[in-house]
């Protein structure tokens, strides 16, 4: 039985956290950024699992469930403003979770290239079609029934499950976990100790309330959307991303400072203790360093240049990604030197045209064949003589093009061999059968447009490739990052191209064509492509444009996510 004085205490603590979920909702009201996936308060009122619904509006609330999964998933380990550009053309191919679940995995794979994590993609893909096939298109309302789906965790399983379902259960992400230790000044590694862990949940469960809060009760209109804990999850999470940041948080400007142990503790301590000193996070192991030799093997058929790509294998990183064939060259300090060895450069060379299993060998032993006869010259390479075909080889360029992938960077060498002007595509061939080196376009593929005639010609083994053209890589962005940083510098010779420059010009060509649906089917609008990238400055104008990249703030068309689906 509990003393008078700790109901007392628990009282106290439901009145504060009453008080902590009030202050910060109205902060969310007022400041929330506005992204294609959110609801507006006034809109619509968040559902709730005890709402009788009729079976249009049960319908409405999956494909709400559907977007807010895809945002969730898109929104990991990615800045907001690039993941909103992606979401709106995603929902645009696959509107609901029944389309998705027909989409094969290539094309999830395109339509994701470049956001990174790839894995997240298929494992959308995956959830999608368990939903479609043994839900029968129709999410659960309930966390452990959504953790049921493939790819969904406790994290996701929350935030879907509060912001679409109106379920009370606290979404814990890495914003969370920082606003939390802050606030009430738990020590300790969030992600590592169980500790730690568990006592961020314990005060997130109190401050997110229960069913029976008072608050639900009132007059507002609050209580028919009890106690909002899809808008307080989603408000937590902001409030960690736009003003309680790692380095240099805003406390002057954050709404719940006076909650905040952390902060007040800095004031006490004049500066001594800052309120960044949390969360205790364990310093991250130091990425592995690795060298990568790459070859780009190109021609040109009918004034179109095209470059010989491979599918990297189904499991491990970059999984069923088209990538300009590499391999391993060395690891650790040596990995960093811009300049490879000799013998490193030999020996790339060397696999390229012999002992590559993904099909530049054979595709070098077709090309090989029809050469001249052709000149040996002998090259020294630490004490050893060798000897290297000199018409035909991989030629190093000088420069590295480098990417940073969570746990490795990768510095990777090019090795090029331009195959010059040719009537078709070369074909990869055994050496053996090397005397059929090309395949000629035959007449039964004349229904077909001229670049799918050609690039048909490469599909001949078990081992994936095939031939992509300039504008793949140039308009539609489906490569990753890495390859598309490749495919710059060997165009360029030496002009390296950043990640931010090369999704900036992603996300430009997207939005250009991505259509977004207001709520009103006769109005169709396109999302303004400078409203989510920023401008690259010009030398003549140069800080007039400065001052208004600083000054500008990427705004999307907002809408009810149930109109959108509606509208298509």
């Amino acid at each position: 039985m509990e003393t008078t004085t700790s109901m007392m205490e628990k009282n106290d603590n439901n009145r504060a956290s009453s008080s902590f979920r009030e202050t910060l909702l109205r902060w969310y009201d007022e400041k929330q950024r506005e992204l294609p996936w959110r609801r507006r308060k006034e809109e619509t009122p968040t559902p709730t699992p005890t709402t009788e619904m009729s079976e249009e509006e049960e319908e409405a609330e999956d494909r709400y469930a559907y977007g807010v999964w895809v945002s969730e998933i898109m929104s990991q380990q990615t800045q907001i403003e690039r993941a909103a550009e992606y979401w709106c053309r995603w929902v645009e191919k696959w509107p609901t979770v029944k389309h998705l679940a027909d989409a094969t995995e290539d094309e999830v794979r395109d339509m994701w290239a470049g956001l990174g994590y790839y894995r997240r993609s298929q494992f959308l893909l995956k959830g999608a079609k368990y939903v479609n096939e043994e839900l029968d298109g129709k999410f659960p309302r309930d966390i452990v029934g959504l953790m049921k789906i493939p790819g969904i965790g406790p994290y996701t399983a929350s935030a879907v499950g509060s912001i679409a379902f109106g379920i009370r259960e606290a979404a814990i992400d890495g914003n969370v976990n920082r606003v939390l230790t802050r606030v009430e000044r738990i020590r300790g590694d969030p992600v590592k100790e169980k500790k730690t862990v568990d006592s961020i949940k314990r005060v997130a469960k109190e401050l997110i309330g229960k069913n029976d809060d008072s608050e639900e009760n009132d007059d507002d209109g609050d209580g028919a959307r009890r106690g909002r804990p899809g808008d307080f999850n989603q408000a937590m999470m902001e409030l960690g991303a736009t003003v309680c940041k790692p380095k240099n948080p805003s406390c002057n400007e954050c709404p719940i400072s006076h909650f905040c142990k952390g902060y007040q503790q800095e004031l006490i301590s004049d500066g001594q203790n800052p309120v960044t000193a949390y969360p205790e996070i364990a310093k991250k192991a130091e990425k592995r360093q690795e060298a990568i030799a790459v070859a780009v093997v190109s021609c040109t058929v009918d004034d179109t240049k095209w470059f010989f790509l491979t599918k990297r294998p189904e499991n491990g990183l970059l999984a069923g990604m088209w990538e300009f064939p590499s391999v391993f060259m060395r690891e650790g300090e040596l990995a960093t030197e811009s300049v490879p060895s000799a013998s490193d450069v030999y020996d790339a060379q060397k696999f390229f045209r012999e002992s590559d299993t993904r099909g530049v060998s054979e595709l070098f032993a077709s090309i090989a064949s029809t050469s001249n006869a052709r000149e040996n010259k002998e090259v020294k390479i630490e004490n050893e003589t060798r000897k290297e075909e000199e018409d035909v080889s991989f030629k190093h360029e000088p420069g590295v093009v480098t990417h940073v992938f969570s746990h490795v960077k990768h510095h990777m060498h090019v090795f090029s061999l331009d195959l010059g002007t040719l009537d078709a595509l070369p074909r990869r061939v055994k050496k053996e059968d090397s005397e059929e080196n090309v395949l000629a376009p035959g007449n039964e593929q004349e229904d077909k447009s001229k670049s799918e005639r050609i690039r048909s010609s490469s599909f001949s083994f078990s081992s994936p490739s095939s031939w992509f053209c300039s504008s793949d890589f140039e308009d539609k962005g489906v490569f990753s990052t890495g390859v598309q940083k490749v495919y710059a510098f060997a165009e360029k010779r030496g002009a390296h191209e950043t990640s931010g420059n090369i999704r900036k010009r992603n996300a430009t060509a997207a939005t250009k064509s991505t259509k977004y649906y207001n709520g009103n089917e006769d109005k169709v609008g396109r999302i303004d492509a400078n409203a989510v990238t920023t401008t690259i400055d010009d030398d003549d104008d140069g800080e007039k444009k400065k001052k208004e990249k600083k000054d500008k703030k990427a705004k999307y068309k907002t809408k009810d996510i149930a109109s959108f689906f509606s509208a298509s």
